[in-house]
């Protein structure tokens, strides 16, 4: 006999796969977030990622719609969490930069990730 039957096998799969999409949707503190984007509790969410419940697919589903943002979305992503745990002032007495500021910053590095991932072209190239 198997050390582990098909269907704990295949229960495992989901549960990683649902861990893995709520954690790239919300980050390292995912459950509560994720509750309220399915329509759950914590506790559940907490039970589905222990794997005692199996996860329904409309669950799955929208876990799966909520985290494709494409190429251009993750490379917005990136831009978006890398300016928001960097430092605003960058030297001492500087003031910090204002909302649209730092979105107009953002923005422009958005631009040259998504140059320099092939996405879009150069906004000087035709």
């Amino acid at each position: 006999m198997p050390a582990t039957s098909p269907i704990r096998g295949k229960r495992r799969v989901r549960k990683a796969e649902f861990i893995r999409l709520a954690v790239s949707i919300f980050g390292p503190k995912w459950k509560r977030p994720t509750g309220r984007l399915v329509g759950r509790t914590s506790k559940m969410v907490r039970n589905y990622a222990a794997g005692s419940f199996d996860i329904p697919d409309t669950i799955m589903d929208v876990l799966k719609k909520q985290a494709d943002i494409g190429p251009a979305g993750q490379i917005i992503k990136k831009v978006v969490l890398r300016s928001l745990v960097e430092p605003t002032a960058r030297t001492l007495g500087e003031p910090q930069k204002r909302a649209h500021e730092r979105a107009y910053d953002i923005a422009v590095e958005a631009v040259r990730e998504m140059t320099a991932a092939g996405v879009i072209r150069s906004p000087g190239e035709r």
